[in-house]
């Protein structure tokens, strides 16, 4: 866990994470299709 006294802005996260500003939303597309993968759906079909 990070010991920051400061909240972490975005740009802070992308810069530890290393990811470039136009992969984002590549990177937010997968992250919600892995959680929502994980996560069972509230509709039963």
């Amino acid at each position: 866990m990070l010991a920051h006294d400061e909240d972490l802005s975005t740009q802070d996260l992308l810069q530890m994470l290393n990811v470039p500003l136009d992969a984002i939303p590549s990177v937010v597309r997968e992250a919600g299709r892995l959680l929502s993968a994980r996560v069972p759906s509230a509709v039963d079909d």
